[in-house]
């Protein structure tokens, strides 16, 4: 059966339907760390990487079998893209997936500030920190506020 390497334990169910055809390698917890990927990519076909896993030539070179690897992220940064293609191992990424929980965060990073939310979180978990009256906690709204826009698009690395 071929065989896909996943650096890093995710969701038990997410790769239900990659189960019927190929055997995938997961870490029990966290990530594998570089020697256990040197080690278990041997015998892959597909790399499916974390984008906080760097994946260098020596994890390339130990996979003489590695056809593809897919950033599960935005970017190719954490991988040697140069070494990659001398190999001709294709890489791939996934940025669709991050676009609007990005634009979500933003959003309610935006809300917390005007809100004072993690400000007044943190005071209020510090005995005798918080201040207590009527006009000592007050944040603002977003209404009628400008906001100043620099760049469109997806996020790039």
């Amino acid at each position: 059966m071929r065989k896909i390497l996943i650096t890093s334990k995710v969701y038990d169910d997410s790769f239900d339907l990659l189960k019927k055809d190929f055997e995938l390698i997961i870490p029990e917890t966290g990530n594998f760390t570089n020697d256990e990927l040197i080690e278990k990519i041997v015998d892959c076909e597909v790399l499916l990487s974390m984008f906080t896993i760097k994946i260098g030539s020596d994890v390339l070179s130990a996979a003489p079998k590695l056809k593809m690897v897919s950033n599960f992220g935005v970017g190719f940064n954490n991988i040697d893209m140069k070494y990659a293609d001398e190999l001709g191992i294709v890489v791939t990424n996934t940025p669709d997936p991050v676009t609007e929980p990005t634009a979500e965060l933003a959003f309610g990073l935006m809300h917390s500030l005007c809100r004072r939310i993690v400000e007044l979180d943190r005071d209020i978990r510090i005995k005798d920190k918080i201040k207590w009256g009527l006009m000592q906690n007050i944040g603002s709204t977003m209404t009628n506020k400008t906001l100043g826009i620099i760049g469109f698009g997806r996020i790039e690395i």
